[in-house]
């Protein structure tokens, strides 16, 4: 299964997004900044399969409520679970990897 068009347009502007940034010269890894902007992205990818939030309401809270980058890298097989109910494993593993190149290097860089 590919990634439904909500989703994949959300991912195509987050992309977009941490280019402009690369590119702008965004702070380091591990800056608050960073740390708001893998929030944005995890919360993003819910509301692309979910658009009234319902289901995954209390997830996004978890998120926004997370302190640091190992709350939210934990938080991210509860993204991957939540994500893969609404568009299955696959497409979810693509958002996913997404988000862990942002965790892995502090910025998007596409392959």
């Amino acid at each position: 299964m590919s990634l439904s068009s909500g989703l994949r347009s959300t991912m195509s502007q987050l992309k977009e997004v941490y280019r402009s940034l690369n590119s702008a010269g965004a702070k380091p890894r591990g800056c608050s900044t960073d740390l708001s902007l893998i929030k944005i992205m995890m919360i993003d990818a819910l509301k692309a399969v979910d658009p009234e939030g319902l289901a995954n309401d209390r997830l996004c809270k978890r998120i926004v409520f997370a302190e640091s980058r190992d709350d939210l890298w934990t938080l991210r097989g509860d993204v991957m679970s939540a994500v893969s109910l609404c568009v299955g494993e696959s497409s979810a593993f693509e958002v996913i990897n997404v988000i862990d190149e942002v965790f892995q290097s502090g910025t998007y860089q596409e392959k």
